[in-house]
């Protein structure tokens, strides 16, 4: 029967079915589907075994690693310890140290371009206040004030303006704070009767 149905097929299917002897155990389609898993079953059973060897050595491998990175870790904690009970604090200034100090103005000190305005505005040779300190700036300044009080009352003083469109300014002679600040010792009355 086989031999009529190789003759009756395609070419193909004539030289596999000529491998099945009629003479020879003529095989099932049951005992040939089980050659595959047969086959299957040979090879993945060692490979299966062999993975999931690798598989726990690989976490026996991690675990040892992670051991000793949890001991190393605990001795350099421990060291830090150590190590930190000998360091001295240290003092630290930032940005929000410096501003909890008041401006310079509300500490007293007059910013030391005012000063030197002030001196040139008086006539001084400013060549020879360059590279002196800021402190001597002041004191030069209250001196030219005390120069020029009068004994009979308060004398005011002219300053020519820096800029070209303020108009000079007037300041009390014995007045010590900030010279060329102006706008707190400024007196309109003043003013008004010079130009009468």
């Amino acid at each position: 029967m086989l031999w009529n149905l190789a003759n009756l097929g395609p070419s193909q299917f004539a030289t596999f079915i000529a491998t099945f002897n009629a003479d020879n155990n003529q095989e099932t389609v049951g005992s040939v589907a089980n050659k595959p898993r047969n086959y299957e079953s040979m090879i993945s059973g060692p490979m299966q075994a062999q993975v999931s060897a690798m598989a726990k050595e690989l976490r026996e491998e991690i675990r040892e690693k992670m051991e000793e990175v949890t001991e190393k870790l605990e001795e350099m904690k421990e060291e830090m310890r150590r190590n930190s009970s000998h360091v001295a604090p240290v003092r630290v200034t930032g940005p929000r140290v410096r501003a909890q100090r008041p401006p310079a103005r509300e500490r007293g000190y007059t910013p030391r371009a005012d000063l030197w305005f002030f001196l040139r505005d008086h006539g001084e040779d400013m060549g020879r206040w360059d590279g002196k300190p800021t402190s001597a700036l002041a004191a030069w300044v209250r001196e030219l004030k005390e120069r020029n009080t009068n004994p009979g009352g308060s004398t005011k003083m002219k300053v020519a303006s820096t800029s070209h469109d303020q108009a000079a300014r007037y300041y009390r002679s014995e007045d010590m704070s900030d010279p060329c600040e102006g706008t707190s010792i400024m007196y309109a009355e003043e003013r008004n009767n010079d130009r009468c």
